[in-house]
């Protein structure tokens, strides 16, 4: 797997010089018990799951964006999953993206963010990852994060403005070449690209693209990720499917034994009200742009048998 990295993507420049007066969205469901928000009085800042449907109501708004998708759930010893945690590969971290963007007047915004992928499981299989986590072949696996995203009018793949990929869950240690230090495991979630699981000798899944989807383990019928879907974990053997692909723009590959691979992010570089891009590649557990204070913690990946941290959306308004 390579090494984690930002990947820097300018869209094209907007109008210069207009002037953006709104203030005030409604939001659906309610967010804090508030149904309206004016962001002259503070950002929208979500840290947990959901999806949310978003309108300027006084005027176009010009929000800075940040965001970070979902971390994939740790692993376990693959045929033994009572055994000490040691055997636990990471999770893999969420990607992040920041842009600016101009919210239409009278215009729906679908918000979506990322979950956590969930381990261990027991209560039967689980579909892939979307922006919930998931991707769990068996009764036990680790699901891959979701990703976390904004979409423009409804939230199918080609209205996507601006995305952050899920990690992928994590693998048995012995093939994720974690160790006892649960890095670098499972694909963490992009960026242009996520990243492929480490695990060796075809047992994980590789990232997402810009194009197409992860491809998955060869082994035991895990599947590939497809558009906003990750792939799902072996589902051959009883016990023992790890590694649930991110979620992404495209979904990483399931994995068999090791850990699935990361969701891509993406941008949208034909819309001129999208500027100022960034995309960033997660790195094993890290998340990607992990120093940003305004993380608190979103997007990571997990070991000693976790389940991994919520991605979040950040909007705040341009004065």
């Amino acid at each position: 797997m390579s090494s984690g990295s930002k990947k820097i993507l300018m869209a094209a420049a907007g109008a210069g010089g207009a002037s953006y007066t709104g203030t005030t969205i409604s939001i659906s469901p309610s967010f804090g018990g508030a149904s309206s928000i004016n962001l002259s009085s503070g950002p929208l800042n979500i840290g947990t799951t959901g999806a949310y449907t978003i309108q300027p109501t006084n005027g176009d708004i010009q929000v800075d964006i940040k965001m970070w998708g979902g971390g994939g759930a740790s692993g376990w010893w693959y045929n033994q999953p009572g055994l000490p945690n040691y055997y636990s590969g990471a999770g893999g971290g969420g990607g992040a993206a920041v842009g600016r963007l101009v919210l239409k007047n009278g215009v729906n915004y679908i918000l979506r963010i990322g979950e956590g992928g969930a381990g261990y499981g027991g209560g039967g299989p689980t579909s892939g990852a979307t922006y919930q986590g998931g991707g769990i072949g068996t009764s036990y696996g680790s699901e891959g994060g979701g990703y976390s995203g904004i979409f423009k009018t409804s939230g199918v793949h080609g209205n996507a403005k601006l995305m952050a990929g899920g990690g992928g869950g994590g693998g048995a240690s012995t093939y994720d070449s974690s160790g006892g230090g649960g890095n670098p495991g499972a694909g963490a979630g992009g960026g242009a690209s996520g990243q492929n699981s480490a695990a060796a000798g075809g047992q994980g899944g590789s990232g997402g693209g810009s194009s197409s989807g992860g491809s998955p383990s060869p082994y035991n019928s895990a599947t590939a990720g497809s558009a906003l879907t990750g792939g799902v974990g072996q589902s051959s053997v009883a016990v023992g499917s790890m590694g649930g692909g991110g979620g992404g723009y495209y979904g990483g590959g399931g994995g068999n034994v090791g850990g699935g691979g990361g969701g891509s992010g993406y941008y949208d570089s034909s819309d001129s009200d999208l500027t100022s891009v960034t995309l960033y590649t997660g790195n094993g557990s890290a998340p990607g742009n992990s120093s940003d204070s305004d993380r608190g913690g979103s997007g990571d990946g997990k070991y000693n048998w976790g389940n991994g941290d919520d991605g979040r959306i950040l909007l705040t308004r341009v004065s």
